[in-house]
């Protein structure tokens, strides 16, 4: 047995390749990658303490964590990733 931990990996799923596999594998076009692009794009994060926050800067990667649409965009994106390990005839599972 072989275990990754690629929980981390939401933070940094980069979005133009998102994007493109969205189109590309799944035959998202026009309006719903419009759609995904501006829910993507749209966000911005900074960081606080009990002192202070930095100042707002755009994400560039990652996709929203909790959401369902998060989840569903991190599975999409590592389905390549699936598809290579089915090929090579290894049992696998992946999670989200």
């Amino acid at each position: 047995m072989c275990l990754f931990d690629i929980s981390a990996a939401f933070d940094t799923i980069d979005h133009t390749i998102l994007l493109k596999r969205l189109f590309a594998w799944f035959g998202f076009t026009d309006t719903a990658l419009l759609w995904i692009q501006s829910y993507l794009f749209s966000r911005s994060f900074s960081v606080k303490t009990s002192e202070a926050s930095s100042k707002s800067d755009p994400l560039t990667c990652g996709v929203p964590q909790g959401s369902v649409l998060g989840t569903l965009m991190f599975i999409l994106y590592t389905t390549p990733l699936s598809s290579l390990i089915k090929a090579s005839s290894v049992d696998h599972h992946l999670r989200g």
